[in-house]
């Protein structure tokens, strides 16, 4: 009896391998021959799963978004208050902020090596993702999730260029500080100039927005 392959679980271990080999060499500095033999397959299968080295990528980044939303979700919560949200939410990112590092620098590696319009949409795709979705988790409007991915992947990128230069725990708890201090003035009465008030509030409801790339 023939062997029953999952198609998409097998390709998801194949980014997996991708993932840790660009990590380590750089994308610009492997090729598909190269790529194959480390993943211990041929060339041909891998050139079934993926075209072109770009789509290895391309595939890359909705993979390990779509997988650190998921994994983000079931390590936090969806309800309670703002406090406790982004409490929890900056726990799970300390905990990753070594995966985000290698995505950022490995975006960067892309986009330097191509630079084309096409490079920067599939950076700024990826990047969209984790902010439409942060924007869904905590409730906060589209240009305040864009600020904190702003913040978050500027600490990131510090911690890579100059490690130790920083305490990651302070600085993220200095995020979290900033974000109370002012969305509170908002939520103050005499202080409602934007349509930020409301995410002070409590939310006990677990629905939530589905966002894809």
């Amino acid at each position: 009896m023939p062997k029953i392959v999952d198609h998409d679980k097998y390709r998801e271990e194949l980014l997996g391998g991708c993932f840790e080999l660009f990590s380590d060499k750089g994308y610009s500095n492997v090729t598909m021959r190269q790529i194959a033999k480390e993943l211990g397959i041929s060339t041909g299968a891998l050139y079934h799963y993926f075209p072109t080295k770009q789509s290895i990528l391309d595939q890359l980044f909705q993979y390990m978004g779509k997988k650190d939303v998921e994994e983000g979700v079931q390590a936090t919560s969806l309800s309670g208050s703002f406090e406790e949200r982004i409490g929890l939410f900056l726990d799970f990112f300390r905990a990753k902020e070594s995966a985000f590092g290698k995505m950022l620098l490995l975006s960067i590696d892309f986009v330097r090596s191509h630079d084309t319009m096409e490079a920067r949409q599939t950076a700024r795709q990826w990047l969209d993702y984790y902010i439409r979705n942060m924007a869904v988790y905590l409730r906060l409007p589209s240009q305040m999730a864009e600020f904190m991915a702003t913040f978050l992947g500027g600490l990131v990128y510090q911690n890579r260029l100059v490690p130790g230069s920083i305490s990651l725990r302070e600085q993220l708890d200095l995020l979290k500080d900033v974000l109370m201090v002012y969305l509170g003035e908002h939520e103050n009465p005499k202080n409602r100039l934007c349509n930020l008030c409301p995410f002070m509030t409590d939310h006990n409801s677990t629905e939530t927005e589905e966002v894809s790339y």
